[in-house]
């Protein structure tokens, strides 16, 4: 019989409770674990990108793979070798002022920190004036429509929409270029037609990333071109659909790995039994 486990980033978080509920899963405590593993026990691993413990081969998300998205840079440089169609971007200040003479009305993202959320990190700059030393720099694009497309192994399992909330537009301090909660985007699965190209560049960026399951933040421009921004590997499950499509998935997951275990073990049988003879 196979076993569940979570390693979290942060032990706490909403999503990771409904997760253990959903699955029956006991969580691993990053400090002072007993933890051992076990050719049975399957790790979720939900946002570590370093675990402090050795967790065992059954990894759903491996450390690497979860540093290498979490990090914006390096999951920048990863999905454009991939083909992946992401925001211009750049590490150098003086290419991110030559953007001001290239394009017209031209927003630029300046991101002091590169394992940030929510926008925390990022300066806004409409000049090559309001431009501030980053780790990286990248170019607005001008979106039509938001989507999050949760992945898991190579399928969709779950696509929302990002949506101003009622009445948020009436906040004169609302930001008009970060969709973020505090500026009154939220995810919603009212009415949601998401167009293929978005799933199979979702698709595309986890592979290339090299995870197994990531709630893709990805764009429609005024083309129609899907454009990737971020794979998140511990996002918030907002409702109950997003909720029930993890916890379907990975005890899917579980269930496939006591199939293969028991089928392994047959045939194991039958060798033994064969050289018997």
């Amino acid at each position: 019989m196979m076993k569940l486990f979570i390693l979290p980033y942060m032990v706490g978080s909403r999503a990771v409770k409904q997760i253990k509920n959903g699955t029956r899963a006991k969580v691993i405590k990053l400090i002072g674990s007993k933890w051992k593993p076990k050719p049975n026990k399957i790790v979720i691993n939900w946002g570590t990108s370093a675990p402090p413990l050795n967790v065992g081969t059954q990894v759903i998300n491996k450390a690497e793979a979860v540093a290498s998205a979490t990090n914006k840079l390096t999951a920048f440089v990863k999905m454009q070798a991939a083909g992946i169609s992401i925001p211009e971007w750049t590490a150098n200040k003086e290419v991110a002022k030559e953007w001001f003479d290239k394009h017209k009305k031209c927003v630029v993202f300046c991101r002091t920190k590169l394992r940030s959320s929510g926008g925390d990190g990022i300066v806004i700059a409409t000049s090559k004036e309001e431009l501030v030393n980053a780790t990286l720099y990248t170019l607005r694009v001008k979106k039509v429509e938001e989507y999050r497309v949760h992945i898991f192994t190579s399928n969709v399992i779950d696509v929302v929409k990002k949506k101003l909330r009622n009445g948020a537009q009436n906040n004169p301090n609302r930001s008009p270029y970060i969709r973020n909660l505090e500026n009154g985007w939220v995810f919603a699965h009212d009415n949601v037609d998401c167009p293929n190209n978005v799933k199979e560049e979702a698709l595309k960026a986890v592979n290339a990333l090299g995870l197994d399951f990531g709630a893709v933040d990805i764009a429609v421009n005024k083309e129609g071109k899907a454009v990737v921004f971020e794979v998140n590997t511990a996002p918030g499950l907002e409702n109950f659909d997003t909720i029930e499509a993890y916890v379907t998935a990975f005890n899917n997951y579980k269930k496939q790995k006591e199939e293969e275990q028991y089928a392994k073990k047959l045939f194991q049988q039958r060798n033994n039994l064969f050289n018997l003879y």
